[in-house]
């Protein structure tokens, strides 16, 4: 059955999903002229809240109703029907409109094993005709946490990772609800299989979720330890991911010695420092959901990078083959290939004199140490401008000067004989 709304009043739209939802309970009910029907009573109601403009009234008597629509009703009929429903939320009264969001949500979210992706639909709609900041927030925890549970993250995902940062910051959301909106989103994008990206972005989020601890409690800090293992067990994991920003967070130094988490501490530090000995002496037994030649390749990858932010002149190959623990000459040059093909570094190899020029290498940790040599080269930067703003300005008045002279050489002999 299909209902068909015109452009026309609000207030007839309304009347006709009534009607739509009152053939539904009518179906299969015998009709005479004096019996009362489920369809009659709920239209006679509905036309009457409608009627004495008792909007939170008709709400109540259509959202019970979403059962019917969605098991009865499909498509751009159900579409029309759930959207004019939530245009009724904003027509309340306004101490009113956020309750009344929640009711239409819940009822939206009631299942996800019918017609789920018109329900997040749904949902979506919902939060557009909201118009309050803390209501928007509500209704789109309520659109994630459906999202995850009926897979749909393929969906919603990109456009909430895209926004988080303009959501927290508009509606001024306190560091809790910011980090619940950073994680509940990494959960979402993790359920995501079809976008490869997808774990990368989830692995970000948590990271800056993380950042956030920097200055809290000791209490607080403790309170994210699953959390700060789980981001570390995902670098270790990432054939993609070489630089840990936080390795010097709280959150993260938590993790020493810890009887539960301390093994992904001890493999994060190898990583990060290239240390192939400490890789072997490690117990591989602890390795978790990755092989330990893909870690063996992830430190091989960080001792070169080692290598590299230590000194941006020539490295020998046996240098080279020492720290990465290679047979021959032949590896070393496969290895320094392999890492310029994943951007760790920029460099040169001579094969006749053996060596590797490193001109630029990323850094496998971005910490204070990193920002205070960044502050040192852009103050050499700024330097040097300025001391060639000097050097041109010094020769544009050199310039001028003997300009003016020549011009008085060329004009003097000319006064002599006017």
């Amino acid at each position: 059955m299909a209902v068909h709304l015109i452009e026309t009043s609000e207030e007839d739209s309304y009347l006709a999903v009534a009607r739509h939802i009152s053939d539904l309970l009518n179906e299969g009910q015998a009709r005479t002229a004096l019996a009362e029907t489920p369809g009659s009573k709920f239209i006679q109601d509905s036309e009457a809240a409608l009627a004495e403009g008792r909007f939170g009234d008709l709400l109540n008597l259509l959202v019970p109703h979403f059962d019917v629509l969605f098991q009865k009703t499909t498509g751009s009929d159900l579409e029309c029907c759930v959207n004019v429903i939530s245009h009724l939320v904003p027509r309340l009264p306004p101490h009113q409109v956020r309750s009344a969001a929640k009711q239409v949500a819940d009822a939206l979210t009631a299942t996800v094993a019918e017609q789920a992706q018109q329900r997040l639909g749904g949902l979506t709609e919902l939060y557009n005709v909201a118009d309050d900041a803390k209501t928007q927030h509500m209704l789109l925890q309520q659109a994630i946490a459906y999202a995850t549970k009926a897979n749909l993250a393929n969906l919603l995902g990109p456009v909430i990772k895209n926004r988080i940062e303009e959501w927290i910051k508009d509606w001024r959301l306190s560091p809790a609800d910011s980090r619940d909106l950073y994680l509940d989103t990494a959960a979402l994008l993790r359920t995501n299989k079809r976008r490869k990206t997808a774990a990368k972005d989830a692995y970000k989020l948590t990271l800056r979720c993380l950042s956030t601890f920097d200055d809290s409690s000791p209490e607080d800090v403790v309170s994210v330890k699953a959390t700060a293992a789980q981001a570390v067990s995902e670098f270790i994991r990432s054939p993609d991911l070489f630089q840990f920003d936080l390795f010097e967070s709280p959150t993260i130094t938590q993790l020493k010695g810890d009887s539960e988490y301390g093994h992904l501490y001890q493999l994060l530090e190898i990583i990060l420092n290239g240390n192939l000995s400490g890789y072997e002496s490690f117990d591989k037994s602890k390795l978790e959901n990755t092989s330990e030649e893909d870690v063996q390749t992830k430190v091989r990858l960080t001792a070169l990078m080692t290598l590299g932010t230590r000194s941006t002149h020539e490295l020998k190959f046996a240098e080279v083959q020492q720290a990465l623990g290679l047979g021959s000459d032949s590896e070393v040059e496969a290895w320094v290939v392999r890492a310029i093909g994943k951007r760790l570094l920029e460099g040169r190899i001579n094969q006749l004199k053996q060596t590797v020029t490193i001109t630029k290498c990323a850094h496998r940790i971005f910490a204070a140490a990193q920002w205070q040599e960044l502050k040192q080269q852009l103050a050499a930067w700024k330097d040097n401008v300025q001391q060639v703003e000097q050097l041109i300005n010094q020769q544009i008045q050199e310039s001028d000067s003997s300009n003016g002279i020549t011009k008085g050489l060329v004009n003097g002999p000319a006064a002599v004989w006017a």
